[in-house]
Order: structure tokens, then C-alpha cells, then sequence
């Protein structure tokens, strides 16, 4: 861990005409003039400022999947039909991650640019903050999405494998250093520590300072998620996946519950859901629903087609599922053209609408609409299984790849990275 502010960050006055930046909408390119590059800031946050025991950020989106318990709910009515209010170009790299919102509606989201930019509600740019230290492409993408505390912190993971805390303005508080890169997401617990996973092999358990406070080895990479149940009678656990075809759950203080083993690598991240079952999907081609003891309540192949490869690892059925109030699962098949599956708590399929291989995981709207990303369009379904819109980018637009995951504004527009590097808003 160290503490520092020099770093690439770059701030736009967006009040002086000179300024310039590039935003992309469906028609061409807006320019405007560019200012200059600041390493600091006058209005960064002091440490007098912050609460004690920051939290979780009470906003309308503060990390991937939503909420600790990666439900992927959002209490706000999403988009009704697909207009693009406005889309950002973050240089021509892909966007793996989830964007996040802030209490002030500011949008975070990380690109393979290596940088996590910061933008407004209008999709004008604030500053940008550069993850990686010496070098672009790592793995196959930074797929860590920001986080947001109480504070207004903000924490990210990077391909070096920096863990970065950054104020609201984008000057650096602190960074923690793992030994592999970070695709996993963080989360941040009711006392404020960071669990994050790492590409060398551990989870880890960072506290407000940036000091280790555990780690947790298992047999591979933990590119996959944590998320948090405080509701059991154990008053938390953590449940994650790892690439060596397990799920664990693992007590705040780091020590193993138990670990439940799947046919193949787990990168997508749990979601819990009624009565504190735990739904994840396994490169195996199933999606498995696992109790709070360990056990498996049931099974769902959802992409057939990871029983055909030869390496079951390399089968990229990695959708982190999505959990409705009354418990439906919503998952779609990253391998082959099955599309979106809603199951019933029972184990049974309610329905399925057919799409390309899906790599973006869903959202669901206050009214129930699930929203997300598929090799091709975006799409909105209602809660019946029926399409509700489907957008494909506009006129002289051969379709976005999504392997991002979408986000829902209070306003209802809708936040979602393309695999071409461009952020949208859809409202």
C-alpha cells in the first residue's frame, strides 16, 4: 500500500469555450476545446471531512450488481423505450465494466484504455484517473467496476493489480497492491472494510487505510465477485468464486465455512436471493442454486453447448444472475445462442427468449423489466418474457457488442459500456 496524488488525471474546465473533448453520438463526433491537464485538486475531500465507519454508498447504483447482495435490482423505473440521450468514446478501447453512480448522479465506469473516467449526467467529462502504471491489456479486459462508499470514495481494481481509493475529485488516497490483476469487482462492508478478489489465486479483506486486514487462498483466480449476506444467522458471510470450479463461503474474519465444487471454473459472481440461497453459473454450463450449509438446492444447464468443449474452463458462461423480489433468477447463456433464462425459486423454467450469447449480466427496473447487453442489441424485456424495446444503435450502425453490465439513474436512463470502448446513456 502506498499513498499518493501524482497520477494521470485529467480534469476539464467545461465553463472556458477551449475546452475540447470527444464525445460520440450516433451521427459523428463532437469536439470542444481542451484546457489542460492538472495532477490535483483544490476541492479534494480531507480526512476531517469523512465519517468514521463509512458504508456502502447510499446512491442509485454504488457498485456492480447493485447491492452487497448482487440482486441487480434497482428501486428506480428504468427506460421505456430506447432513445440515446448521450454516448462518451473512451478512445476506442472496450468496456468491460459496470458503470457506477454517485449521489450526485456523476458516472463511473472503467475502460481498457486504463483509465476510470468520471463524467456528469450530461456525459460531459470531469477528470480521468490512469489504472494502469506501464502497460494496456492484461487478461481480457479490466473488468473490476468501480465502487462507491458513503463518503464518496471511490474503489477500483486494475490490471497491475492495484486496489485504488480515490476521492470525488479523482486525486488518489491510497492504492493496495496484490500479486496478480484484479477483474474482481469490490465490495465494501457495513464496517467499511474492501473485499476484493485478485488473479493470484486470493481474496482479500482491506481495511478504510488501505492495510491488509486477511487474505484468503484458493486454487485459482478470483476474477469473480464477492457478495455479502448479513441476514444469516452467521451475521455475514461472503460468499465468491474462484477458476478452481468452486464457490466459497468465507466469515468476515476470513476463515472458510465451506466450499461447494462445480463441474468448472466460476468467474461469474453469486447473487442471494429468498431465504439466502445463492445463485452462481459455473463454465460447466450450469446455472446452480446452493444453500446457505453448502448444499445444492438445484441445477439449470443454460449453455449446452460448455459440454462440448475440450478445456471446460474456456467455456465463457460467466453471466452473474440477477434476482427478482419475489425470487425469479435471471441469467442469460454465454455460450451459444440460448438467450435469456428466467427461473423460478423452485428450480423451474418459467421462460426463455432466445438471443446470441449473452456476456452482459441483467438489471431489473422497479416495474420489473430486465435490462441488459447481448452480442448485438440492447435489450428490455417485461417481466412476462415478451420484448419490451430493443435498440441497435441507429442508423449506419452494424450493432454494439455488450460485455459490460447495464446501470439504472434515478432519472431511468440507462448506463452501459460497449465492447468498441463507448459508454452510453439510454433513456
Amino acid at each position: 500500500m502506498r499513498s499518493a496524488f501524482a497520477n494521470d488525471i485529467l480534469f476539464i474546465n467545461r465553463v472556458d469555450a477551449r475546452t475540447e473533448w470527444h464525445m460520440r453520438g450516433l451521427g459523428g463526433i463532437a469536439s470542444f476545446c481542451l484546457i489542460g491537464v492538472m495532477l490535483s485538486s483544490s476541492w479534494s475531500t480531507s480526512a476531517a471531512e469523512l465519517s468514521t465507519t463509512p458504508t456502502l454508498g447510499n446512491t442509485a447504483w454504488p457498485m456492480f450488481r447493485h447491492d452487497l447482495l448482487h440482486t441487480g435490482r434497482s428501486p428506480y423505473l428504468g427506460a421505456q423505450t430506447f432513445h440515446l440521450k448521450w454516448s462518451f468514446d473512451t478512445a476506442g478501447e472496450g468496456i468491460d465494466s459496470t458503470p457506477a453512480i454517485d449521489a450526485n448522479g456523476n458516472v463511473y465506469v472503467q475502460s481498457r484504455s486504463g483509465h476510470l473516467y468520471a463524467l456528469d449526467s450530461n456525459g460531459a467529462l470531469k477528470w480521468r484517473f490512469q489504472t494502469f502504471d506501464s502497460f494496456v491489456g492484461c487478461c481480457f479486459g479490466p473488468e473490476s467496476s468501480p465502487a462507491i462508499d458513503s463518503n464518496g470514495i471511490i474503489y477500483v481494481g486494475s490490471s497491475t493489480g492495484n486496489l485504488y481509493a480515490l476521492f470525488a475529485n479523482g486525486t488518489l488516497n491510497w492504492q493496495f497492491s496484490t500479486s496478480g490483476p484484479i477483474q474482481s469487482s469490490p465490495a465494501i462492508g457495513r464496517d467499511g472494510t474492501i473485499y476484493v478478489g485478485s488473479d493470484d489465486n486470493n481474496l482479500y479483506a482491506i481495511s478504510q487505510n488501505g492495510q491488509l486486514n486477511w487474505k484468503f487462498a484458493t486454487g485459482g483466480a478470483v476474477v469473480s465477485s464477492p457478495a455479502i449476506d448479513f441476514m444469516g444467522p452467521d451475521q455475514g458471510l461472503i460468499y465468491v468464486g474462484s477458476n478452481d470450479s468452486r464457490l466459497y463461503a468465507i466469515s468476515l474474519s476470513g476463515s472458510l465455512k465451506w466450499d461447494f465444487k462445480t463441474g468448472a471454473g466460476v468467474i461469474s459472481s453469486p447473487a442471494i436471493g429468498v431465504g439466502g440461497i445463492v445463485y452462481v453459473t459455473s463454465r460447466d454450463g450450469y446455472l446452480y442454486a446452493v444453500n446457505r450449509g453448502g448444499n445444492v438446492v438445484w441445477r439449470f444447464l443454460i449453455s449446452p453447448n460448455c459440454q462440448l468443449f475440450s478445456d471446460p474452463n474456456s467455456c465463457p458462461n460467466d453471466d452473474s444472475p440477477a434476482v427478482s423480489p419475489k425470487g425469479t433468477v435471471y441469467v442469460g447463456a454465454g455460450a451459444g445462442s440460448y438467450g435469456l433464462y428466467a427461473i423460478k425459486r423452485d428450480g423451474t423454467l418459467l421462460w426463455q427468449y432466445v438471443l446470441p450469447e449473452i456476456r452482459s449480466s441483467a438489471a431489473i427496473g422497479s416495474d420489473g423489466t430486465i435490462y441488459f447487453g447481448v452480442d448485438d442489441p440492447m435489450v428490455a424485456l417485461n417481466p412476462d418474457g415478451t420484448l419490451k424495446w430493443g435498440g441497435f444503435g441507429g442508423p449506419g450502425c452494424v450493432c454494439f457488442i455488450f460485455y459490460s453490465s447495464p446501470s439504472i439513474a434515478p432519472d431511468g436512463t440507462i448506463y452501459i459500456g460497449t465492447l468498441d470502448g463507448t459508454l452510453l446513456a439510454i433513456s
